[in-house]
């Protein structure tokens, strides 16, 4: 949500865009605790940054289900599976959409934690849920292969409107 959404915001409502999605962003994560004290309080900014990252965390999903094309032993197909077995599970985070596809690249089981604080830590994957660091290198591989993804597609958005 941190790459793509920013980036998806800019392109679709241009500097005011982004600034409303850092705004919504910092106030979720500002002043939004995970206690039973302050968890109504927060409320209002965490549905809102929630509807903010849905269509954001659909691309991310979608392109980390590309981007496994170009990183050696990412499965895509099973990618596309968990993103969309876990696409409107009701886990209530705003990132499970790409770390599903991320989970089901590499065979691996991920541990979330919901924003919910009484639902505690949930699963995401059936693989293993022991990371090797070659997990890790071919994640950063993957990281690295969306970063290049979006980037030619924000060129390729930018030649075009150029061209119009």
């Amino acid at each position: 949500s941190r790459l793509i959404a920013p980036v998806f915001w800019y392109l679709l409502c241009g500097i005011v865009g982004i600034l409303i999605y850092h705004i919504v962003w910092s106030l979720n994560y500002s002043l939004v605790e995970r206690n039973d004290r302050t968890y109504n309080f927060g409320y209002a900014p965490r549905k809102l940054y929630s509807i903010l990252i849905v269509a954001p965390g659909l691309l991310s999903g979608l392109l980390t289900v590309i981007a496994c094309l170009f990183v050696p032993r990412a499965n895509p197909l099973m990618s596309l599976k968990y993103a969309s077995i876990y696409t409107f599970r009701p886990y209530k985070t705003n990132y499970q959409i790409p770390l599903s596809a991320f989970a089901g690249a590499f065979d691996l089981a991920l541990r979330i934690q919901t924003q919910e604080t009484n639902k505690g830590l949930k699963w995401i994957g059936t693989g293993t849920a022991k990371m090797q660091p070659n997990d890790v290198q071919r994640g950063l591989y993957l990281y690295i292969a969306i970063c290049l993804i979006n980037i030619f597609c924000i060129v390729n958005i930018i030649l075009i409107v150029d061209i119009f």
